[in-house]
């Protein structure tokens, strides 16, 4: 799961609300990916300026929106507060992300936890 922002032209007036954090006009795009990285959900259209999880929020609440599995968890990043099947990462924990780059995957990941 995570979000993407996609351009958009809007009225000058508009223009703040539609403005993100690194100050783009845009709206923010909610994706979903199942296993297999098929996609599962997409809602589009929030403000560019809009939080993650507000736009998280409202795909969940939707009546046909975003459903998870009771026992399943999604995979988010910092963006994006942990909560009932919702997994992101542990803040402040730099993740060693070139210990799975190649090779053994297994045996870099018993290696980093051993005591």
């Amino acid at each position: 799961m995570d979000r993407t922002y996609i351009d958009v032209c809007v009225r000058a007036k508009e223009r703040a609300r539609y403005r993100t954090r690194k100050g783009s006009i845009s709206v923010n795009v909610l994706s979903v990916c199942d296993r297999d990285m098929h996609f599962i959900y997409v809602l589009a259209g929030w403000k560019g300026s809009v939080a993650d999880g507000r736009v998280l929020q409202d795909a969940i609440t939707r009546p046909t929106g975003l459903k998870i599995p009771r026992g399943n968890y999604y995979l988010v990043d910092g963006g994006y507060n942990n909560g009932e099947g919702i997994l992101s990462p542990y803040r402040g924990v730099r993740y060693h992300l070139k210990e799975w780059e190649s090779g053994n995957k297994r045996h870099k990941i018993m290696k980093s936890f051993s005591i």
